[in-house]
């Protein structure tokens, strides 16, 4: 199962990415796509994208870490939904063929594959369902953690203990 999360950019790069994501995954056999818009997108383009396609389903109310969980494959742009994607250890496929420059903490460095041609997707994809997802599952989790550390000061550790302080009494 592969889901990619989009976010709520001007149409011509929303239907970019849905159309991409499709067109890929219908190349692979077995394989179904799950669109999960973000909360602020208007779902009619993903609805009619997906009408006639037998292996597209359209997700917008389901939790988007059940979605992870369930997914094999994340293919999205730069959101936080990466991050939560790597500390879940579902494999991200980082799109970049709709933007210009890349940022660095969402890079092949850190264990982010950019898609920067739609021609390399679909066997990309394929890639990360076999051998190569194994080693992004141990690569991005480790950055999941130490990305959402460094930006939130160590505040969520602060908050766990907190919580664990006040339950116990």
């Amino acid at each position: 199962i592969v889901m990619l999360a989009s976010q709520p950019f001007d149409d011509t790069v929303r239907r970019k990415l849905v159309y991409a994501a499709i067109k890929s995954v219908n190349k692979l056999r077995n394989v179904s796509l799950i669109l999960r818009p973000h909360p602020r997108e208007d779902l009619a383009l993903h609805l009619n994208a997906a009408a006639c396609e037998s292996n597209v389903v359209v997700s917008p109310e389901a939790s988007i870490h059940d979605l992870l969980t369930l997914s094999d494959v994340l293919l999205s742009v730069r959101s936080t939904v990466i991050l939560e994607s790597c500390l879940l250890e579902t494999p991200v496929l980082l799109l970049t063929f709709t933007e210009e420059g890349t940022n660095p903490f969402y890079s092949t460095n850190n264990g982010f594959p950019e898609i920067d041609d739609i021609k390399n997707l679909s066997p990309r994809i394929k890639s990360v369902l076999g051998p190569e997802g194994r080693s992004l599952r141990e690569q991005q989790p480790s950055f999941g953690r130490q990305f959402a550390h460094n930006i939130d000061a160590g505040a969520t550790d602060r908050i766990i203990d907190l919580i664990e302080m006040v339950s116990h009494r």
